[in-house]
């Protein structure tokens, strides 16, 4: 017993209290639990931590992010109240449908779907065959009716040669009269003694006819008159049916122009319906034109891309015309395009539906309104932009 002590103690001794600890093996440690515990000195224990809300850095960083937020916050506000902005919104153009003013088959087609074309480009070709027949009839007709008006002018410088011929005539029967009147009335003033009964009777009947002569001298100028004036209607009715051939002739060339469709404006080719072969009717929709950037238009009208902007009746107040105005497409998100309010609508959207609300029936929840409000683009900025893509604007308003 003692040897087994005075070993234990020569271990314990060699170990030292700073050498490497060991645990002893589990019949030793269940035989002295009390030397094991000696074995294992306590961890020691750790400084406790301020908490938290104690410390000096916590109040600086919380003080910091309260100061910046709260500085975010009125900067966001100074420039938000500048701004009305909407999600409500949308792309809309003022699309041009392409529709063919004559019946027939088409010939030929130039145009693909998406393509660009410019205006007085050649879109579709009509069967022209009908057409150029009414063009030639018409031709053919004007020609005849030429004619029938140069016969009717013919007539007219006849008739006329017929009238100074007939007042030539009328002269000198009138001459003729005068000196038959003249010779027997010197006859008669003669003594009755030196008249002769039968030489009398012969200045008598000399001026009887020459009277009948001046009198058929006068109705032959006077029907060469009426000769003049028939002649002259004729060629009226000449020049007439002149110009009524003519005018066919030019319906007849405008017709035959429709079966050429070019494009009435700059823009792209959209929804296309024609193909090679068809037969279409007139006003039969082939396709449609959305232009690019804004057209050239009269005084008042500008075809092109423009937004459509329903803002709430609370965002109005000071929304007016030409304001500026920046919005995104949401196809392409990272550009900002740039703008101006055209115009206002006079009513909200809802009192122009279908089916406008009736608030007079039933109960009454009022709702906020929205307004379409027309704005501008200055420029698609060379992006494909077209009708019905979602964009969020926003108008300066201060």
């Amino acid at each position: 017993m003692s040897d087994h002590n005075e070993g234990n103690g020569a271990v314990d001794a060699a170990d030292g209290p700073d050498a490497p600890q060991r645990r002893p093996d589990n019949d030793a440690g269940n035989a002295h639990p009390e030397a094991f515990a000696r074995v294992q000195p306590p961890p020691p224990e750790l400084p406790k931590k301020p908490p938290l809300y104690k410390r000096p850095v916590f109040w600086i960083v919380l003080l910091v992010i309260v100061a910046g937020g709260l500085a975010g916050g009125i900067l966001y506000w100074l420039h938000t109240r500048d701004w009305e902005e909407t999600d409500d919104a949308f792309i809309q153009a003022d699309v041009t449908q392409v529709s063919p003013r004559v019946a027939g088959h088409v010939l030929g087609v130039y145009v693909t779907d998406n393509q660009n074309v410019k205006q007085g480009e050649k879109l579709v070709d009509l069967d022209p065959a009908d057409f150029q027949a009414r063009v030639d009839e018409s031709q053919a007709a004007v020609v005849a009716a030429e004619k029938q008006q140069a016969q009717a002018k013919d007539m007219v410088t006849s008739a006329e040669a017929d009238v100074g011929a007939a007042q030539a005539s009328e002269k000198a029967a009138q001459t003729e009269s005068d000196r038959a009147h003249d010779e027997l009335k010197r006859y008669e003033s003669l003594s009755p003694g030196a008249r002769i009964q039968q030489q009398l009777i012969n200045y008598q009947a000399a001026a009887n006819s020459a009277d009948a002569n001046l009198a058929a001298a006068r109705q032959r100028t006077r029907s060469a008159l009426a000769h003049v004036k028939s002649a002259q209607s004729q060629v009226q009715v000449a020049e007439a049916q002149v110009k009524q051939a003519q005018a066919s002739l030019a319906a007849a060339k405008l017709q035959l122009s429709y079966t050429q469709i070019f494009a009435p404006l700059n823009g792209y080719v959209t929804n296309k319906s024609v193909n090679l072969g068809d037969f279409v009717q007139v006003g039969q929709a082939l396709m449609a034109l959305v232009p690019g950037d804004p057209a050239v238009g009269g005084p008042n009208y500008k075809p092109g891309l423009f937004v459509i902007a329903n803002f709430k009746e609370t965002q109005l107040d000071r929304m007016k015309v030409g304001q500026e105005v920046e919005f995104t497409v949401d196809a392409y998100p990272g550009h900002t395009f740039h703008g101006q309010v055209d115009s206002i609508q006079r009513g909200s959207g809802a009192a122009f539906s279908l089916l406008p609300p009736e608030n007079a029936t039933g109960n009454y929840v009022k709702v906020v309104q929205r307004v379409p409000v027309k704005i501008t683009f200055n420029g698609t900025d060379g992006f494909g932009l077209g009708p019905g893509m979602s964009v969020v604007p926003r108008v300066k308003v201060r």
